[in-house]
């Protein structure tokens, strides 16, 4: 059984260790290469997970991670690419598959157009993507329509899957 006295000590050593401990957070300065200090008593995420992982910050040269821009916008326009027998909603017609067109047309991404483009292209190099999760299909504002329902049958299709281009181009598989 713990004392009324116990208690009270405990309370004031905890306390005094989280005061000792939140001063010296004041003077730290932390940097990226201090998390491999084995003396470093922060967060070991960076020590032991991603022990090997070289930063740019560190002077070395990052891999190319760049994508052709032609190939993108490919893969942005393939995301409304919907049969010519497929029966779209008219609304969602004029109101995201006519204006994702002309905004990619123009230049402007967005979010969710940028989000398709990097999944395809990741299935185009061969890579295998999967987005799951509440309202993966049409995102949670309907930005994305990832997955597109016929109206008259119901079927639905994947645009970023199924459309001619992707299909003539993916080498990994794409699945919403």
């Amino acid at each position: 059984m713990v004392t009324e006295a116990d208690a009270k000590g405990l309370r004031e050593q905890i306390n005094t260790h989280f005061e000792k401990e939140y001063q010296a957070s004041l003077e730290r300065k932390p940097d990226l290469k201090s998390t491999r200090d084995p003396t470093y008593r922060g967060s070991r995420s960076l020590t032991h997970k991603w022990k090997d992982m070289q930063f740019s910050q560190w002077g070395e040269e990052p891999a190319h991670t760049g994508y052709d821009t032609e190939k993108l916008l490919q893969i942005g326009r393939a995301t409304v690419d919907l049969p010519s027998d497929f029966n779209v909603h008219p609304r969602l017609r004029k109101m995201f598959i006519e204006p994702k067109l002309k905004s990619i047309e123009n230049g402007k991404i967005d979010w969710a157009t940028a989000e398709a483009m990097a999944l395809g292209s990741l299935a185009f190099e061969g890579f295998n993507s999967r987005l799951v999760g509440e309202d993966s299909e049409r995102g949670t504002f309907s930005q994305r329509h990832g997955v597109f329902t016929d109206q008259v049958t119901s079927k639905k299709y994947c645009s970023l899957a199924q459309s001619s281009y992707m299909k003539a181009n993916l080498t990994g598989r794409m699945t919403i």
